[in-house]
């Protein structure tokens, strides 16, 4: 519930979806066959959308509330928006080699995001910066996602001055 704007807000990472007929109540859904995706492909989508509505490529995400408490979060700066790279699958008998599509993205940590967001009056705002609020376990999920594609890339390709690189997938395994 988010009281400053009186309603619910859903979180587009966190829905999942019943294709069962005659089940106006959701006390008969079985959970097996709730369709669901990954919270980074959502995720992602949800960035590449900003990207091409507004041309927006830098990101403040956080989990913190919309109160002006000290929160940690990632800076996040969207490279490329259409990276095709291959790997091999070791998951198939066959072991072979498979292509995904996935945006590049460089990040760092910060340690609060509040000033990003929400400057103090006279201070200087990012006017190329949009804010991204996630659930804690969502928030999670993508910063680990991010760490863990960085581990993935070569060393030379790991670091942009001081930024980190990640790819987050657009699609689904």
């Amino acid at each position: 519930m988010q009281n400053s704007l009186q309603g619910i807000e859903l979180f587009k990472a966190s829905v999942s979806i019943s294709h069962q007929e005659n089940c106006a109540s959701g006390t008969c859904i079985d959970k097996n066959l709730l369709e669901n995706y990954p919270p980074e492909l959502i995720v992602g989508f949800q960035l590449l959308e900003s990207v091409e509505r507004s041309g927006t490529r830098r990101f403040a995400i956080h989990c913190g509330s919309a109160d002006n408490q000290q929160h940690n979060g990632l800076l996040a700066w969207v490279f490329n928006t259409d990276l095709r790279y291959s790997f091999k699958d070791t998951s198939s008998a066959s072991r072979s080699i498979s292509a995904k599509c996935a945006m590049k993205v460089f990040y760092k940590h910060v340690a609060n995001v509040q000033p990003l967001v929400n400057p103090d009056l006279g201070m200087p705002s990012v006017t190329s910066l949009e804010e991204l609020r996630l659930p804690l376990h969502i928030y999670h999920c993508i910063k680990t996602v991010l760490e863990k594609s960085t581990s993935l890339l070569p060393p030379s390709g790991r670091k942009f001055g001081e930024w980190e690189i990640g790819l987050l997938d657009l699609e689904s395994a």
